[in-house]
C-alpha cells in the first residue's frame, strides 16, 4: 500500500471515531496506528486503558494494534503508521512497541514506519538510528587506524608516568641493577640461622682458647677398641665353646 493511502485511511477512521465515540477519543494522547501484514490485509489499533495492580495505565494504539495481529496468527508486519486523533499528526512508536514489534517476528526490523506523509523509514533505524543521525554511544573510545609516526603517539600513558613519584626508602622499589639490590631472597628461617651463628661467633670469642670452628659438629666420644688376641688365646676360646656344646648335649640327650 502507497503511504499516502495509508495515512488516508488513517484520517478516515479518525473522522469516524469523532463522530461515533466522541468519548472514547476525547483524551488528547489518543492516536490510531494502521499496519499492512505480507498479505496487504489491514489491521487497526487505538489507545486503550488497562488496569494493573490496581492502577490503569495506557496501552499505545501500537500495543493494541500488534496484540491484535499476534492474536490473528498475523507475525508479520510490512508497513505501520500511527496517528494522533487531535491533529492528525503522524507520531512514532516508542522503544517497547519497536521492540515487541521485533520480537513477532525477525522480518519485521525492515517494517516500514511512516513518519510524515510521503516518507517512511526502517523500524530498526527508528529505533537504533542510522550512522549519520545517531550519536555516538562510544564517543572517546574511537581507535585511530593511522601508523603513530613516533613513540610519541602514546602522549597520555608517558605523561602519566612522568607524574609517579618512586619511594626510593622501599626496598620493593629498587632496581634490579642496583648494587645494594639483594642477591637471593631472604626468609625468616635463614634469619634466625644466621642469628643463631652470630650468638656462637660471640660465645667463642669469650673462649679464646677453643679450637672447635664455629659452625663445626660437635664430636661424640666413641669406646676404645679392645687390643687383638694372640693366636693361643682363640684355640682356648674355641676348645672351651666346644666342651660346653658336648656338655649341654649330653644333657638334653638325657
Amino acid at each position: 500500500m502507497k503511504i499516502n493511502d495509508l495515512y488516508d485511511s488513517a484520517k478516515e477512521y479518525i473522522n469516524k471515531l469523532k463522530a461515533e465515540k466522541p468519548n472514547f477519543v476525547s483524551d488528547p494522547h489518543a492516536a490510531i496506528c494502521l499496519a499492512v501484514n505480507e498479505k496487504n490485509e489491514l489491521f487497526t489499533g487505538v489507545t486503550s486503558v488497562r488496569i494493573t495492580g490496581g492502577k490503569i495505565e495506557a496501552i499505545h494504539a501500537e500495543a493494541a494494534l500488534l496484540m491484535l495481529m499476534k492474536s490473528a496468527g498475523q507475525m508479520k508486519v510490512r508497513q505501520m503508521i500511527t496517528v494522533q486523533v487531535k491533529d492528525n499528526s503522524i507520531i512514532q512508536p516508542c522503544g517497547e512497541c519497536l521492540d515487541m514489534l521485533f520480537g513477532m517476528d525477525q522480518e519485521n526490523n525492515s517494517c516500514a514506519i511512516v513518519t510524515e506523509p510521503d516518507k517512511a523509514v526502517s523500524a530498526m533505524n527508528i529505533r537504533f538510528g542510522t550512522s549519520s543521525d545517531a550519536n555516538d554511544m562510544f564517543s572517546g573510545f574511537d581507535f585511530d587506524d593511522a601508523p603513530a609516526a613516533s613513540s610519541s603517539a602514546l602522549g597520555a600513558p608517558v605523561e602519566y608516568a612522568k607524574r609517579i613519584v618512586i619511594d626510593e626508602s622501599n626496598p620493593f622499589n629498587a632496581s634490579a641493577s642496583d648494587e645494594e639490590a639483594p642477591s637471593e631472597v631472604r626468609t625468616f628461617a635463614e634469619d634466625q640461622r644466621k642469628a643463631a651463628q652470630a650468638g656462637e661467633n660471640a660465645q667463642n670469642n669469650d673462649n679464646p682458647t677453643s679450637d672447635v670452628p664455629v659452625g663445626a659438629p660437635v664430636q661424640t666420644s666413641q669406646p676404645e677398641k679392645a687390643p687383638a688376641m694372640s693366636k693361643e688365646e682363640l684355640l682356648k676360646q674355641a676348645k672351651e665353646r666346644k666342651k660346653m656344646t658336648k656338655s649341654n648335649f649330653s644333657f638334653w640327650k638325657r
